[in-house]
């Protein structure tokens, strides 16, 4: 029996045998876990908090739609106020803060020969007036900075004004 069947087999079996052994005790810590921060988020409440959460989760277990109403307008608030996404719980706008702060660090300064060298490569000229801006030596095209420049081809298939001047003359 070939391994793709052999697997294709284990897999069909292990569907009719339910969860691993792992797999319920993960989901079992998991749902321990789980208890044990709600639980902490209820000792932190105060007494008017207490108070209005009661009813509310009275107010939800008898009415569904009410559930789902204030389901979604806590994650509205989760989005608007605090920037997680409703899709998938994560902080984008950090984490792309995070990625543009990592990727300005590990970018070579100006004045290094590292810099020069992809100045080169890109055939690019830095601006005068001391900004980041950079123009292509070729078409005259700007770009924002070299690491715009720098997502395309280094040759002049990966400059637009360079195409467009290829083009059209």
């Amino acid at each position: 029996m070939s391994e793709e069947n052999e697997h294709s087999h284990q897999s069909f079996f292990s569907f009719f045998a339910g969860p691993s052994k792992e797999e319920l005790e993960r989901h079992e810590m998991e749902g321990m876990a789980a208890a044990h921060e709600m639980r902490q988020f209820i000792l932190s409440l105060d007494e008017s908090q207490l108070k209005k959460l009661i009813p509310l989760i009275k107010m939800a277990s008898d009415h569904t739609e009410a559930a789902f109403y204030y389901v979604g307008v806590a994650a509205n608030i989760l989005d608007m106020k605090y920037g997680q996404c409703m899709s998938c719980a994560r902080k984008h706008d950090e984490e792309l803060a995070n990625m543009a702060a990592e990727s300005e660090a590990a970018f070579p300064p100006k004045d290094s020969s590292v810099y020069q060298g992809l100045m080169d490569e890109y055939n690019m000229e830095q601006d005068d007036d001391g900004s980041d801006r950079v123009m292509c030596k070729n078409c005259g095209m700007w770009y924002i900075n070299l690491k715009d420049r720098m997502l395309r081809s280094p040759d002049k298939s990966g400059c637009s004004g360079c195409v467009q001047k290829e083009q059209w003359g």
